[in-house]
């Protein structure tokens, strides 16, 4: 097999697998997507790298670098998503999905504290 065909096989089975995750691939009923932002509490500057889970779904996504993350393919319901950041603590919100986009106000996480 060429590498050209095996790169071209890798990369269509992670983008079926990812695509699967977010529950677009054989997803029952309608599906909406999450827009949100991770912020620094004190200066309201981006938190990048960061990351926006949702356990509960095995979901799990990036920042970009001015701290925005889009969730797509999410079942309609209620989720408890949580931000971090490298050098902050953890914040959760609570939410109901309704089947328009949802944007989520900036959350805004404070720094961890440094060990003594």
């Amino acid at each position: 097999m060429n590498r050209s065909l095996l790169f071209s096989l890798v990369v269509s089975d992670a983008l079926l697998s990812a695509w699967g995750q977010f529950g677009a691939a054989g997803s029952q009923g309608p599906t909406s997507v999450i827009v949100g932002v991770l912020v620094d509490s004190a200066d309201g500057s981006p938190v990048h790298p960061g990351r926006a889970d949702i356990p509960a779904k095995q979901i799990r996504v990036f920042t970009d670098t001015t701290g925005r993350f889009v969730i797509t393919g999410l079942a309609l319901g209620r989720y408890q998503l949580y931000g971090t950041g490298v050098g902050y603590r953890s914040e959760s919100v609570v939410f109901v999905l309704g089947p328009d986009t949802l944007r989520l106000p900036p959350m805004r996480l404070r720094p961890a504290k440094a060990p003594l």
